[in-house]
């Protein structure tokens, strides 16, 4: 009877033991993993953001209304123009704006190796969020890759009030669909790629 059980106790260990395993596993073709991999893949974009030139920006006075943008942050308080009344104006972020203002960085990579990097700057108003993995194929094999399509609804969290309450001013076609998205979450779809190190999103693949 003791040995029964032990042997019992045993077998519930291990059990637990591997679904500890599977669960903490990066590589298992799960919701947890394929939700991580489309969130670092979103926070990498400009999904949530208002793209602009690298600042302080020198331009001429005339030539303001080509700058997408720019303007309406001028009007809102995020950047500010340092010399109104030059002909060559500069501008520049506000301390409201430096709050918001991220910088994203991109690497390419030539066929003869050589590396570049570069970087621009934003505005980002929220943080992209995964609400649910709505369906996902099985994982498939070929040229050596294994791959998956995941289907997935995703909102933006943390609205920031100058673009919530700026909405009309700025004028942004994707601002409004991610202010639906706080009530209806954003349908999408992602590939996504097993590597060693677990899922990742099939335009980040080639950055690792």
């Amino acid at each position: 009877m003791n040995l029964f059980r032990s042997n019992i106790k045993r077998i519930l260990i291990i059990g637990i033991a591997l679904m500890n395993f599977a669960c903490s596993d990066s590589q298992a073709p799960n919701e947890e993993n394929f939700k991580q991999a489309i969130e670092d893949y979103l926070s990498s974009t400009k999904i949530s953001c208002f793209e602009v030139p690298n600042l302080p920006l020198k331009i001429k006075k005339s030539d303001l209304t080509y700058y997408i943008n720019i303007n309406e942050l001028l009007s809102i308080g995020l950047l500010r123009i340092d010399d109104p009344e030059k002909k060559e104006i500069t501008i520049s972020v506000t301390e409201k704006g430096k709050q918001a203002l991220k910088t994203f960085e991109k690497s390419y990579m030539y066929a003869t190796g050589l590396i570049t990097r570069n970087s621009n700057v934003a505005f980002c108003y929220g943080e992209p969020k995964v609400v649910d993995i709505t369906n996902f194929t099985d994982p498939a094999s070929f040229a050596g890759t294994t791959f998956t399509s995941v289907k997935f609804t995703y909102t933006i969290e943390n609205f920031a009030d100058w673009a919530k309450n700026n909405a009309a001013v700025l004028n942004s076609s994707l601002l409004f669909k991610n202010l639906k998205s706080i009530k209806k979450p954003i349908n999408s779809r992602a590939d996504l790629i097993l590597t060693k190190k677990g899922w990742v999103h099939r335009r980040l693949y080639n950055k690792l």
